[in-house]
């Protein structure tokens, strides 16, 4: 019975190994999207119409998706992270209320890789705030 446990153990590593592979090969092929967004949401560039736009409303007139927005005042999308957070059920779990303010100086989330390691590293990216003094 050991060997058989040995054998089912060493698969899963190496089942966890591949794994791991794919997502660092994913995370590279998704990085570009990620810099956009993070383009997008911070204001540094505007969103080109066809950003806008969500997949299968292309065919919807300008008045049925027509909105009083003042987008003059507007940079970015303001508490784009904080949303995010409140409207996913386990970062909600775990969001307080006193974690909102600091979530509004959020800027982006990068996830790296670091050498052989099988883990990754989240890096928080904030706007100049007055609860961090590091900006990652």
């Amino acid at each position: 019975m050991n060997t058989v446990q040995i054998a089912i153990n060493l698969k899963l590593h190496v089942n966890c190994l591949q794994v791991h592979k794919l997502e660092i090969e994913y995370a590279a092929r998704y990085g570009p999207l990620y810099k956009r967004r993070a383009q997008i949401v911070s204001g540094e560039v505007e969103p080109s119409p066809s950003e806008c736009v969500m997949p299968g409303e292309e065919e919807k007139s300008d008045n049925d998706t027509a909105q009083d927005n003042d987008n003059e005042k507007a940079k970015g999308i303001p508490g784009f992270w904080v949303t995010i957070f409140k409207n996913t059920e386990i970062l909600a779990e775990m969001t307080q209320p006193h974690d909102e303010p600091i979530l509004e100086s959020l800027l982006d989330i990068n996830v790296t890789f670091p050498g052989n390691s099988m883990g990754f590293v989240l890096e928080f990216v904030f706007a100049e705030n007055e609860f961090f003094e590091d900006k990652v």
